[in-house]
């Protein structure tokens, strides 16, 4: 199974559960996971603007 295709199986399960900031959350770490061009892969497979996704990667930079 492709990436893709894995991510849309996860996130069609997880992400209907989980509120902003979860959601927000893991969306930024499999981007991160994904390296370059993961903000713009993950946002077009859940719809998500790169914005939200993005200030999910500065939240998890400046927790610590």
């Amino acid at each position: 199974m492709k990436t893709e295709e894995l991510l849309t199986a996860k996130y069609k399960k997880l992400l209907p559960f989980l509120d902003k900031k979860q959601k927000q959350l893991i969306l930024a770490v499999d981007a991160k996971r994904l390296g370059r061009g993961g903000i713009s892969k993950v946002s077009l497979i859940t719809g998500v603007s790169r914005l939200f996704i993005s200030t999910g990667l500065r939240t998890i930079r400046n927790s610590g």
